[in-house]
């Protein structure tokens, strides 16, 4: 009867984690999409000294999130955006607007990919 006992509390405990981690994984992909959306709309009415304090925040932010990533996704799913983002910050010194576009399209659909991949759905447990 303890182990029938043990076996639910362990269940439950781990939907209740799930549950959690993914609601904590949905605000903080949605907070680093929210700040690429701003860029991407701004960026042509932002100079070049705010373009690079949105792009600071953004890095910070995905910096947070991606600890949290990679504590429970495996790490390569997420360099490709870190990469990105890199490139993105590097791209801000030449002040190319139509490339920091593109990279921010692209990191986009980069983080939505990655959000539906993580989704607790069966599908992407089996």
């Amino acid at each position: 009867m303890r182990r029938v006992i043990t076996a639910f509390v362990m269940l439950a405990v781990t939907v209740i984690g799930i549950a959690v981690i993914s609601i904590v994984l949905k605000e903080k992909l949605e907070e680093t999409d929210k700040n690429i959306l701003y860029l991407y709309e701004n960026i042509d009415r932002l100079s070049v000294t705010e373009i690079k304090e949105e792009l600071n925040s953004l890095n910070d932010e995905w910096n947070k999130t991606e600890k949290l990533l990679n504590f429970v996704t495996v790490h390569s799913k997420t360099e490709p955006v870190s990469e990105n983002i890199r490139i993105l910050c590097e791209t801000s010194e030449i002040s190319d607007k139509y490339e920091l576009k593109m990279l921010c399209i692209k990191i986009k659909l980069q983080l939505e990919m990655l959000y539906e991949s993580e989704k607790p759905l069966a599908e992407n447990i089996f």
